[in-house]
């Protein structure tokens, strides 16, 4: 089965499609009414204006949200997920439009852990003990404290495998040599084939020196934690989080980006 963990940013649409479904309260529905017509301008002048800031989860207002939940008591566990997924979608984004990304970050990765929690106890109360495969931006699933400076999913993993007797393994991939990687195009909401610009690279110029620059190397870090174990001046930060964050790194020198499911 799939977990899903994070937020939902192109989703909103589908969400609300799949609330309107389900049987409710008059009042219920005049929210969610109110809260599809806001949805629905929003994309409407996104189309219009080929502007990013109008995707409907960094400009709606939460308290649509709130409004519908309000309004509809005794809803279903379905129900529940879809409206904190809708509300922390747009509380998210919408600290990230008042430029308070620190608090936006926060925010995100605690609602990620709080969805990896309900996950694992469900699956402990149904009497299984589930084995996870984990597929997730990075920065989310590094041991320590993230690239935006926050603790993650990645952190709390290693923990609950912990707790229950297993382990958790952590495999970082990364760009290399003549690679290209899919950049999304918030006005086309497209993705499209581009060089790596996010500083995947930088501090980490020792180990892509050891890669092969035309195929894939797997690099094991874990013998390097023995000599990397105390912070020196001479070492990249950069360098230490990844060594100390992943088991292992794969770079795929020359690989290809992910393409659109569905054809222009």
């Amino acid at each position: 089965m799939f977990w899903g963990v994070d937020y939902e940013v192109g989703g909103d649409r589908l969400l609300m499609t799949m609330l309107e479904a389900m049987p409710k309260p008059k009042a219920a529905a005049a929210a969610l009414a109110r809260l599809r017509a806001a949805s629905t301008a929003s994309w409407a002048k996104h189309a219009s204006e080929k502007n990013g800031q109008y995707i409907f989860a960094f400009n709606g207002d939460p308290a649509l949200v709130r409004a519908v939940r309000d309004a509809w008591q005794g809803h279903s566990a379905e129900a529940t997920s879809i409206l904190a997924t809708l509300e922390e979608t747009l509380e998210i984004n919408r600290l990230w439009a008042l430029k308070l990304g620190y608090d936006s970050n926060i925010r995100r990765s605690t609602y990620m852990r709080t969805n990896l929690v309900a996950h694992w106890q469900a699956e402990k109360a149904a009497g299984r003990a589930p084995q996870v495969f984990m597929k997730l931006g990075m920065s989310h699933l590094i041991r320590g404290r993230s690239q935006t400076e926050t603790w993650d999913i990645g952190v709390l993993a290693p923990e609950i495998a912990a707790l229950e007797g297993g382990r958790a393994f952590s495999l970082a991939i990364l760009p290399g040599q003549g690679s290209s990687v899919a950049v999304l195009d918030p006005v086309g909401w497209r993705y499209h084939p581009d060089t790596p610009k996010d500083g995947y690279m930088a501090g980490l110029e020792p180990l892509y020196a050891a890669a092969s620059p035309d195929v894939f190397t797997l690099i094991d870090l874990r013998p390097l934690r023995a000599i990397m174990g105390r912070w020196r001046d001479d070492t990249h930060p950069e360098l230490m989080r990844m060594v100390h964050g992943f088991d292992m790194l794969l770079i795929m020198s020359d690989s290809t980006p992910s393409t659109n499911l569905m054809p222009q």
